[in-house]
């Protein structure tokens, strides 16, 4: 498959301009691909195998990753909510790791736990990516465990 090319970085807020629409379908179809890829390999996949998957990788990455980074962390969630299966933060994580690993962008999926006073116990799942989180939202309140 050949990737577009990421020459605008997503928008902070709300939609991109339409000049950018043929770049955000083309990017929500391989984000569907990677979510339904993601969801197969969820129910499949070893504690130990989760591990050898979960290797850091190096601090810094380029502009172009970067860009690459922001693209996937706008239009993965957005696609998941809208996907026939559930698409929780952890299939999420997986999409996202797995469609940066095609791109040799380590990432890294960080599991972490909550557990506030007036709530029962919360886990969440992340992605993070030089030093960034691309999938998982808001997650300071979370306590990682992997």
């Amino acid at each position: 498959m050949v990737q577009p090319r990421l020459p605008w970085l997503p928008p902070a807020s709300g939609w991109p301009p339409r000049r950018q629409w043929p770049l955000l379908l083309a990017l929500a179809m391989r984000a569907a691909g990677e979510l339904l890829r993601a969801r197969w390999r969820f129910g499949r996949i070893g504690v130990a195998q989760f591990t050898a998957l979960n290797r850091p990788g190096a601090g810094a990455i380029s502009a172009a990753a970067q860009a690459q980074v922001a693209w996937i962390g706008f239009v993965l969630p957005r696609v998941a909510r809208r996907m026939p299966f559930r698409a929780d933060c952890l299939v999420q994580a997986l999409a996202g790791q797995a469609w940066l690993a095609a791109h040799g962008i380590a990432s890294q999926i960080v599991i972490g736990v909550e557990r506030p006073a007036d709530a029962p116990f919360g886990a969440h799942a992340w992605l993070c990516c030089g030093g960034a989180t691309v999938t998982g939202g808001e997650v300071s309140r979370y306590t990682p465990l992997l």
